[in-house]
């Protein structure tokens, strides 16, 4: 009797798990009482369609975010980057006046119609200036897990920074940040 539901494994599979486990196929464990225990829930097959499949590890959204924000930080050492911050979406409820509470959203951002507390970037910035004689860019990434897209929000705030000459990045891994922004480019007036 099973106590586990089986996987079914080549027998190339089912012996190394038995080996890793330090059993030998076909082995039987037993308790200090005798009785005998089951083993690792592993069934040998034949069946090369019915092997076990395993999914690869994806990055969460907030581990990539902190990526990113140690290349930025090395952006920032190297003068290419003035600053950095992070954003976060959504608000809290708030006592008023007379006891009464409220939502109070996080950030407001106006001139898309009406005023909104949704769709800026996880991550805004300021480029460095290419030569002293010239301003800055506003620097917006947007970072996604993989498999998410942005939102229309989110793609609306992206163009609105670039149409502004800002530089604007879906971000879903660090190397697409520095695609666009990278480490070793040696610029007028500014050191690499």
């Amino acid at each position: 009797m099973t106590h586990c539901r089986a996987m079914r494994l080549s027998k190339s599979q089912a012996a190394a798990l038995m080996a890793a486990s330090g059993m030998p196929l076909g082995a039987t464990k037993t308790a200090q009482d005798g009785r005998a225990l089951p083993l690792p829930c592993v069934e040998a097959s034949e069946d090369k369609k019915r092997r076990l499949r395993l999914k690869k590890p994806r990055a969460s959204e907030a581990a990539t975010q902190n990526a990113i924000g140690r290349y930025l930080d090395l952006l920032i050492a190297r003068k290419r980057l003035l600053y950095w911050e992070r954003r976060n979406g959504g608000g809290a409820t708030v006592i008023g006046k007379g006891g009464k509470t409220r939502w109070m959203p996080f950030y407001t951002i106006h001139g898309f119609g009406a005023p909104r507390s949704k769709g800026v970037s996880d991550i805004c910035g300021l480029l460095a200036p290419e030569r002293p004689e010239l301003p800055g860019k506003t620097l917006a990434i947007e970072v996604k897990a993989a498999g998410e897209k942005a939102t229309e929000e989110q793609r609306e705030y992206l163009a609105r920074v670039t149409a502004g000459g800002g530089v604007a990045i879906v971000a879903y891994r660090v190397e697409d940040v520095s695609r666009v922004l990278p480490l070793d480019i040696d610029r007028v007036g500014m050191q690499p």
